[in-house]
């Protein structure tokens, strides 16, 4: 049976199983007590797999708490034009409104030594 690149083998996947305990038992568990497979239980339930998987992993992690919504993490945009550097460059704009846009950014880069785009 040929396995895609992305699924990982289950002894990889739940390499963090604590001792003594059944795979098979602790996920038939998590179907209310049946016997019923993981991935039916899934299928039944509208949860892909993967989310489950992530939840899964959370909860070996961290335990229930890990289960909780976390606020997403708000990233600086690296390409950001600083304030000052945007009020100097809306100062030019307004000074020069003969300028066109290309103008304007070879003028700022030109005189301040700071490359602005002209977009």
């Amino acid at each position: 049976m040929k396995r895609s690149k992305q699924a990982k083998p289950q002894s990889e996947r739940f390499a963090v199983e604590p001792e003594g305990s059944s795979l098979r038992k602790r996920r038939s568990g998590w179907s209310k007590g049946t016997d019923m497979p993981v991935r039916a239980t899934l299928r039944q339930l509208g949860v892909p797999r993967s989310t489950f998987y992530r939840w899964y992993q959370r909860y070996v992690d961290e335990g229930f708490d890990g289960l909780h919504d976390k606020k997403p993490v708000r990233r600086a945009r690296w390409n950001a034009i600083p304030e000052k550097i945007q009020k100097q460059v809306l100062d030019l704009v307004l000074e020069r409104t003969d300028l066109s846009p290309r103008e304007l950014a070879w003028r700022y880069t030109d005189e301040r030594r700071y490359f602005v785009s002209e977009s």
